[in-house]
């Protein structure tokens, strides 16, 4: 459905997409996965409309998308990182505002029900917005974006700030509409939780794409799984767990060690075999998630102080 070649962003002397390149299928939901300042906003905001492209082209069901060319706007669904409701209006009444702005005319109040169905808000419709919770604001955004019924739904950071009650929610409305309207979704997160909810990867790191792939070939590629050890004397530990085990591991800090096995949970018993009490303290372990996974393809973390330039 969308087709992304070679797009390219200057903020004045600074690159901050680098020959960008996706497609997002009918029914898909992809991610552009990246810490702040890896190029996610910018990306947004060329495909949204809001950003000239440099360089590079945009593909909508096969036919190129020009400055002056609506039909791609029309089927755009858009939802910012901040909320895009009037606070000051109820629930229903921003909704009939954007059908209105959309020209739908009679067809609105069928729409504006339906949406507020769908985002489980038929209770709250003559509630203001600013009574709302932050999670309902979320919904009510993301049921105010597909209001027209688009083809298309681009959403920056759609759960940031969210609780988990709240962050499932959301992402039950996006399931939906994946599976009953065949919506094609792209998303940026930097939300390891969240993207592994995505069919599809796009690892984002200053302003590049490093690798497209799915969060199960992403997790395989995280490594093995961890084992950490807390005792007060490591280097013991260390030694003994080579000559004993034929384990090598990793000094973190004063008093912990780390191990990469296959399978963590199978070398619990005999570590905790070899020693007393009071020289293993404690054995923790965890598998390698998607935060590991794109430290192991970017040599990153998945978080950074740096804000993205908008």
């Amino acid at each position: 459905m969308i087709r992304a070649q070679g797009l390219e962003h200057f903020y004045g002397a600074r690159q901050a997409v680098k020959e960008l390149s996706l497609d997002v299928a009918q029914g898909e939901i992809v991610g552009l996965m990246g810490p702040n300042g890896s190029g996610k906003s910018t990306a947004f905001a060329l495909l949204s409309g809001l950003l000239p492209m440099n360089a590079g082209s945009l593909e909508y069901r096969e036919k190129r998308v020009t400055p002056d060319d609506w039909s791609y706007r029309r089927d755009l669904g858009v939802v910012f990182q901040d909320v895009s409701l009037d606070l000051k209006l109820t629930a229903k009444e921003n909704l009939s505002l954007t059908a209105r702005m959309h020209g739908l005319g009679r067809n609105s109040a069928s729409r504006v029900q339906k949406a507020l169905v769908r985002a489980g808000l038929p209770e709250r419709e003559n509630d203001l917005v600013g009574t709302l919770s932050g999670g309902l604001r979320r919904r009510l955004d993301i049921a105010r974006a597909m209001i027209h019924e688009p083809k298309f739904l681009l959403m920056d950071e759609p759960t940031t700030g969210l609780d988990l009650e709240s962050f499932e929610q959301t992402w039950r409305i996006l399931e939906t509409l994946r599976a009953e309207d065949k919506t094609a979704i792209l998303l940026t997160t930097h939300r390891p939780d969240e993207a592994l909810r995505c069919d599809k990867l796009i690892v984002m790191r200053d302003g590049e794409c490093v690798r497209t792939a799915t969060p199960d070939e992403l997790l395989v590629e995280a490594g093995k799984d961890l084992l950490l050890l807390e005792t007060p004397v490591p280097d013991v530990v260390a030694s003994t767990l080579k000559k004993e085990l034929d384990l090598s591991s990793s000094r973190i800090g004063q008093e912990k060690l780390s191990i990469e096995v296959a399978s963590a949970q199978e070398w619990v018993v005999p570590i905790a075999n070899l020693f007393e009490p009071e020289t293993l303290r404690a054995i923790n372990f965890r598998r390698p998630g998607l935060a590991e996974a794109y430290f192991k393809v970017t040599g990153s973390a998945l978080t950074a102080s740096q804000e993205e330039a908008q």
